[in-house]
């Protein structure tokens, strides 16, 4: 398995080596496209070898891929299509991805580096960035410094699964090199998304996992909210790094009790303790869960230039502290408008955003709102317009085991004709906005 694995990783390093044409790089926006595209850029400013870089939600955004001059393209973090196949017919193709493959054969000038072709889960054990990282440090030993860029895809693609919120499979090797390199280090305790010096009050606030919509991004709520749960006034304005792992698993138990009063779900309530992860050679950025958030903005916002350029020059000075505020509010701001937009069906609860221009957080709120009690139903449907179309995110609730939703999608998507797909929790698609209540009632039927 690995073997085959490693195999075809040398064969991309001849993708990459064999001559010095430009590359064409495009990847989906979220942290795991943007941290693999940020390692191969990295390769090639390295080797010298001339690119343009593009993110998109969906290949339907590049125009023209077939016409242009360029005939190598590298596509990171999509799901395969027909579309891409076809492409690989006019174009040399190196695919990096962690999809499901489902019912396509693969031809034409396309090289696919996908775990699930090495039977690697590539919902748990491996997501692109881990791929592009195995792939940077075939080439060069010393780009080991860029591992936690691969674990920051893995955080916010949810791969941290294992035990104490640890990771599974090649995710876990490559945060065992980190460890062993000085780069990364872990302590258990309140899982926290902010510096490690910020209290225990302001920690609570931006708690991404479970969401708390009533209290995000507001330290009045959330120091009011751990008052209610039992926690004294002297650990409230503590810094989390000063409260010993003792006492952090204490305020979790109290925290827990309160939020299965409030129909949190078990699963979600037990990712509130874990591991905490902190890393060195990202400037003022010390928390790799803060600095998988603040990637996730930056691809969702096109403002990435900025961390392009420190990282190829190993000169990252800025903290883009400010990212991560900013994108908080964003998500305290539609927070409080998707609170009184939940439609349930059957199965599903249904938010429609489509008089909103926020496709690119349809993803980030379905993923919000699947670990928070909004709705006991099993699945949450966000909407947001796209074009003439809606983009449709969809997020299983909790830990299932017997829906494989990325198919499932796939498949009511296909029979209304209609593109989808996705993971096994969690899934997307691009549906005509007259079509979106069809869609919605054939899904709905079909858990």
């Amino acid at each position: 398995m690995q073997s085959n694995l490693e195999s075809k990783i040398l064969r991309a390093i001849e993708f990459i080596e064999e001559d010095y044409s430009p590359i064409f790089i495009v990847s989906h926006y979220d942290t795991d496209g943007l941290s693999a595209a940020l390692i191969l850029i990295k390769i090639l400013y390295n080797k010298k070898i001339p690119f343009v870089f593009r993110t998109v939600s969906s290949l339907d955004e590049v125009e023209n891929v077939k016409e242009s001059a360029f005939n190598r393209i590298i596509l990171i973090d999509f799901q395969i299509s027909e579309e891409i196949i076809t492409l690989s017919k006019y174009k040399r193709i190196l695919m990096i991805d962690h999809h499901q493959i489902l019912d396509y054969d693969i031809y034409g000038q396309m090289m696919l580096l996908n775990p699930y072709l090495f039977q690697i889960d590539g919902n748990k054990d491996a997501c692109s960035s881990c791929i592009a990282y195995l792939l940077a440090k075939s080439i060069d030993e010393s780009l080991v410094y860029l591992s936690p860029l691969a674990l920051a895809g893995a955080l916010e693609d949810k791969q941290d699964v294992a035990e104490k919120r640890f990771f599974l499979g090649l995710n876990k090797e490559i945060y065992d090199e980190a460890e062993e390199a000085g780069i990364c280090s872990s302590n258990l305790g309140l899982v926290s998304y902010v510096d490690f010096n910020e209290t225990l009050e302001k920690t609570f606030a931006y708690i991404f996992e479970p969401f708390i919509p009533t209290i995000f991004g507001n330290i009045e709520k959330s120091r009011k909210f751990l008052i209610d749960c039992g926690i004294p006034n002297e650990l409230l304005s503590k810094e989390l790094r000063k409260i010993n792992e003792k006492e952090q698993f204490w305020i979790c138990q109290k925290v827990a009790k309160k939020l299965i009063k409030e129909s949190y779900e078990a699963y979600n309530i037990e990712r509130l303790f874990g591991l905490n992860y902190e890393v060195t050679g990202f400037g003022k950025i010390k928390n790799l869960r803060s600095l998988a958030k603040i990637l996730n903005y930056h691809g969702r916002y096109y403002k990435y230039d900025t961390i392009i350029r420190n990282l190829i020059t190993e000169e990252i000075k800025e903290g883009f502290e400010e990212s991560l505020i900013n994108y908080s509010n964003e998500i305290k701001k539609f927070s409080e408008i998707i609170l009184n937009r939940v439609k349930e069906f059957n199965n599903i609860a249904y938010i429609d955003l489509n008089d909103f221009s926020i496709a690119r957080l349809t993803g980030d709120f379905s993923s919000l709102f699947a670990s928070s009690n909004i709705s006991k139903k099993p699945l949450i449907m966000i909407s947001t317009t796209l074009n003439d179309n809606c983009k449709v995110s969809i997020r299983l609730k909790g830990n299932f085991n017997n829906v494989n939703i990325g198919e499932l999608v796939k498949t009511v998507a296909k029979k209304i004709n209609c593109k989808g797909g996705g993971h096994v929790n969690s899934a997307g698609a691009i549906i005509p906005k007259s079509l979106v209540k069809k869609f919605i009632d054939e899904l709905d039927s079909s858990l």
